[in-house]
């Protein structure tokens, strides 16, 4: 039997879609947006700081021909004992 893990770790989730082509594939899923990536940064963060705002990203990816730039995020809720996640993708262009 294959054993596997929830994406609702943050690690397990990163893990697998910070390889370019599965992260363009689940972007376009969630987007509707054909993107090509080269690479995908985990816990991406500027230095120095903009602003007086230190963010860190889970997963970071920039599409250069398109002009693109993808970010998911953990979402935490507090109503659950193991802070119940989610997983937020946002875009700008």
């Amino acid at each position: 039997m294959i054993k596997v893990a929830s994406l609702r770790y943050g690690v397990i989730f990163k893990k697998a879609f910070c390889q370019p082509h599965i992260f363009s594939a689940f972007a376009k899923a969630c987007t509707g947006i054909d993107i090509k990536v080269n690479e995908v940064e985990t816990e991406k963060s500027f230095s120095p700081v903009i602003g007086n705002v230190d963010s860190r990203f889970d997963l970071f990816a920039e599409d250069k021909k398109n002009r693109l730039i993808i970010d998911i995020q953990h979402r935490r809720y507090d109503d659950h004992y193991d802070s119940k996640r989610a997983w937020i993708i946002k875009y700008a262009g």
